[in-house]
């Protein structure tokens, strides 16, 4: 009897499994999709194979948008379907945002998203080393420098802007006119416009490679850098209304120092400063022998000064706060910056967060000049 059963069960199971096996899709395997086969697709895809960003360039290939799948024709997975679905959906939905720019601005861009960017690049050629790239392969690169500031900035500040940032990086004058006006509200030309704010009501700036300085790789970085360094110190921990003018000209500097070692940007107001000689100085250098020989310039004078007032001497001492700040105080710089977006007062944020006087403050930082800018 128990040899009967064993035998039924086992027929049963030999009939059922190519039953089984026939519901399998040939095409996909039942996995619900194939292999996207545009060659074009596949050529697009390699430039943005170091990032997880979102590019116009790959999610504008209206085959897979991508992600390298096409549901399968024949096979009947609906969960596989829908998936790959959604995702071509929100693909496009992206693209289709970005593009509005292209229609707003009158201008061709390159469009990048990463984690705390978006970029709108339409420069056509920009040469990087030995490289010259296209609009679609610089756009990249440019995004990857513009996360580099990003990541320099969250380590020192412990905190970022809660929102995308916006940076547009134009080609022509006109096309500068263009996108300030219908971006930011006012049409300007002249190197960046910086609009400040949160991310949600327009922290984003403007710029072009202006002559003379600015046409090469190495003149237009460095102004890319300060200026995407202004929007995030403005966008973290909320925006401030005439946020304290030494530390918003101090994190540039020393996000530009840090990438570059030495500061070649300076402001608009500053157009007037001419052939000062602090803009070729080795700061370090300087501040050393002004520190050694007691002729150092007052922290307490140069806090009170706004962007208008504060000359390129001023600014390296700025750089020289921040930088001690975030090489001798630690934990306790984040603390600083936090306290000065509640109220702009520096006096009252460096008592609250180091117990500090301006005076103490200015006692410990000639030590670590003395100690740590030794020639």
């Amino acid at each position: 009897m128990y040899a009967r059963r064993y035998f039924l069960a086992l027929v049963l199971l030999l009939v059922g499994a190519p039953a089984v096996a026939q519901n399998i899709c040939i095409e996909c395997k039942g996995v619900g999709w194939l292999a996207c086969a545009s060659r074009k697709c596949k050529d697009i895809l390699v430039l943005g194979a170091k990032t997880d960003f979102k590019h116009d360039a790959i999610w504008g290939e209206a085959c897979c948008r991508g992600i390298q799948k096409v549901v399968c024709p024949k096979c009947q997975n609906a969960i596989a379907k829908a998936e790959i679905e959604n995702e071509l959906t929100m693909r496009k939905s992206w693209v289709d945002r970005m593009r509005k720019y292209d229609e707003e601005c009158g201008t061709k861009f390159s469009h990048v998203e990463t984690e705390q960017w978006i970029l709108h690049y339409s420069i056509p050629q920009w040469k990087i080393g030995d490289a010259t790239l296209n609009r679609v392969k610089a756009s990249l690169q440019w995004a990857i420098r513009l996360d580099s500031v990003s990541s320099l900035m969250r380590a020192a500040l412990q905190s970022s802007p809660g929102g995308k940032c916006q940076a547009f990086l134009v080609a022509t004058e006109a096309e500068q006119k263009r996108t300030t006006l219908t971006q930011q509200g006012v049409a300007r030309s002249a190197q960046a416009f910086n609009t400040y704010g949160t991310p949600q009501s327009g922290a984003k700036f403007t710029t072009r490679p202006m002559p003379p300085d600015m046409t090469v790789d190495d003149g237009f970085h460095p102004h890319v850098v300060h200026n995407a360094t202004h929007i995030l110190t403005q966008a973290t921990n909320g925006f401030l209304q005439e946020f304290p003018s030494w530390l918003d000209e101090g994190m540039s500097h020393w996000v530009e120092l840090q990438l570059f070692e030495k500061a070649t940007t300076f402001c608009f107001r500053e157009l007037a400063i001419g052939k000062d000689q602090w803009k070729q100085n080795d700061w370090r250098k300087s501040l050393y022998s002004a520190v050694a020989q007691k002729k150092d310039l007052p922290f307490a004078t140069i806090i009170t000064h706004d962007m208008d007032k504060l000359s390129v001497q001023e600014k390296a001492y700025a750089w020289s706060f921040v930088e001690f700040l975030i090489t001798a105080q630690g934990p306790k710089f984040p603390t600083l910056f936090a306290e000065m977006k509640k109220d702009k007062d520096t006096k009252k944020a460096l008592q609250k967060a180091l117990g500090w006087s301006t005076v103490q403050f200015q006692e410990e930082w000639r030590k670590h000049v003395l100690k740590t800018y030794a020639p």
